[in-house]
């Protein structure tokens, strides 16, 4: 159903049907494994400049993080148009795609006031934010997001993400406590409203286009044309009227989650101009357990609640697959030079393993 479904959908916007709200595709130039466009000058300018900021960096001292995360296309190989595709998941498949593409996950400083890493699949890298990752690649279910870091120890401290189709409970239930008094700490729970697409049959007026001028034989000499004339203001239809599958927009309800650890659930060390590869973390929701008498009802459309525990999914990273990932190749000779020093760091966990999703391993902190 879900493939017969998204198929529709790509006809609605190949036939590009007047009336439709109006919903653009946004095309990609073909890109490499490494996430940056395969050709071009400007991106080969592109991978120049990463490549030599990631170089001039760990010479003037900084670290180089290599963390592993869900990687979004080989978990979502069929998507038509981004999208469109993720606004429909919010009812195909109870918004997993839409929470896998806007998660985010933070690890913050411990010794650097302001310095964070923050992991999304849905923010491009080599944004203003210097917390997002400057470059990112790809090998098999793993997308490795690369940061230029402070050194120092980082602690994994809050989660974002979206949960479309879901809606607080009665506020009755708030009792209205101090819900930032958490041990573990807290999760905020915002009312939203997310757009999905839906095809419906609407009716479409016949459209007709303008002919361009023509010459046509006017007179015949002989079997052949020895005069002709010009033709002007033809009109051709182009569409009967009818009905026909037409993209709308449908808000549906929905909540912002904000996660904030105060707990230790995992971190990392890193040193002046060292390369390492760490393991990472996403949400698999429902992530944080909490009991509706430990939140506060702060405002009509917003409460803050306290964890009393937080379960995420490991993204576990193989060394011998980044450390063997062609970055010569893919235009990136200085990256290449620090990857060959990399090493696997693992984190520093009192998250305990607690079962599988999947292949992937789901690790609990409990309050």
């Amino acid at each position: 159903m879900k493939s017969r479904h998204l198929a529709m959908i790509a006809g609605v916007i190949a036939l590009q049907l007047p009336g439709a709200i109006g919903v653009q595709a946004h095309a990609q130039a073909p890109s490499g494994r490494s996430g940056v466009p395969a050709s071009s000058a400007a991106a080969r300018d592109e991978r120049e400049d990463i490549d030599n900021r990631l170089a001039l960096a760990h010479q003037s001292g900084k670290a180089i993080v290599i963390m592993a995360a869900l990687n979004f296309r080989h978990k979502y190989p069929n998507d038509i148009v981004e999208d469109m595709h993720l606004a429909d998941q919010g009812s195909d498949i109870d918004g997993a795609a839409m929470i896998d593409r806007k998660a985010l996950v933070e690890w913050r400083s411990d010794q650097s006031q302001g310095a964070r890493l923050v992991v999304s699949e849905g923010r491009p890298p080599q944004g203003s934010d210097a917390s997002g990752s400057i470059h990112r690649f790809s090998v098999g279910a793993v997308t490795y997001h690369i940061f230029i870091a402070e050194p120092g120890r980082y602690r994994l401290s809050a989660v974002r993400h979206p949960m479309p189709r879901t809606t607080l409970p009665d506020r009755a239930t708030a009792a209205g406590r101090a819900a930032a008094d958490g041990r573990l700490g807290t999760i905020s729970l915002e009312v939203v409203a997310f757009n999905e697409m839906r095809v419906e049959q609407q009716w479409q007026p016949e459209q007709w286009r303008d002919v361009e001028p023509y010459q046509e034989c006017a007179a015949t000499y002989g079997g052949g044309c020895v005069e002709y004339r010009w033709v002007f203001g033809e009109r051709e239809l182009v569409q009967p009227a009818g009905y026909y599958d037409t993209l709308v927009n449908v808000p549906v309800p929905g909540l912002n989650i904000a996660i904030d650890l105060k707990e230790h659930f995992a971190s990392f060390e890193v040193a002046p101009r060292q390369t390492i590869i760490v393991d990472g973390f996403y949400p698999d929701p429902p992530s944080a357990d909490f009991d509706l008498p430990d939140c506060a009802d702060q405002q009509p459309k917003r409460w803050v609640c306290r964890m009393s525990a937080l379960a995420l999914v490991q993204a576990a990273a193989s060394e011998s697959d980044v450390r063997g990932f062609d970055f010569a190749t893919s235009g990136f000779p200085r990256l290449a030079a620090l990857i060959a020093d990399a090493r696997y760091r693992p984190l520093d966990l009192s998250a305990k393993p607690i079962g599988k999703l999947k292949e992937a391993t789901v690790y609990r902190l409990a309050d």
